[in-house]
């Protein structure tokens, strides 16, 4: 997602929530799909 956005998650999350106007459902649905990975491996990391 880096690369195909060519940012990290936090500079992509405040991206998508300030975003005004017509909302772009594809980038709508990599937030989704970036924010569990992330919260997964933060997850995970508690463990090793």
């Amino acid at each position: 997602m880096e690369q195909k956005y060519g940012m990290d998650f936090s500079d992509f999350e405040k991206r998508i929530h300030s975003r005004t106007g017509e909302e772009d459902f594809e980038e709508w649905d990599d937030f989704i799909l970036w924010e569990s990975y992330v919260t997964a491996s933060r997850y995970w990391e508690q463990f090793l």
